[in-house]
């Protein structure tokens, strides 16, 4: 059984140097596919890790002022009905 999967080996090793334009044009494809897959995973995962860190180490309650649809600092004068709230 063993010398069976030597004997494929051996003649896979022979066919990729037999044709060597093709195993690297194989190659090539192989990679041109598969680092874009694999780099879109390692950032995604990178990004997920940092924005746990964030939730986790982040402020209890995030308080914005919506001015004309964008976020904007919240009015001094809202600072005490806040604090009578918290």
């Amino acid at each position: 059984m063993l010398r069976r999967h030597l004997n494929f080996l051996i003649v896979a090793s022979e066919n990729l140097f037999r044709y060597k334009g093709r195993t690297i044009f194989v190659i090539l494809c192989l990679v041109a596919i598969l680092f874009p897959f694999i780099t879109a995973i390692a950032l995604s995962e990178g990004v997920k890790s940092q924005s746990l860190i964030s939730v986790e180490n982040g402020a209890d309650i995030y308080l914005t002022h919506d001015l004309y649809g964008r976020n904007a600092a919240v009015p001094l004068s809202a600072i005490k009905e806040i604090q009578d709230v918290l």
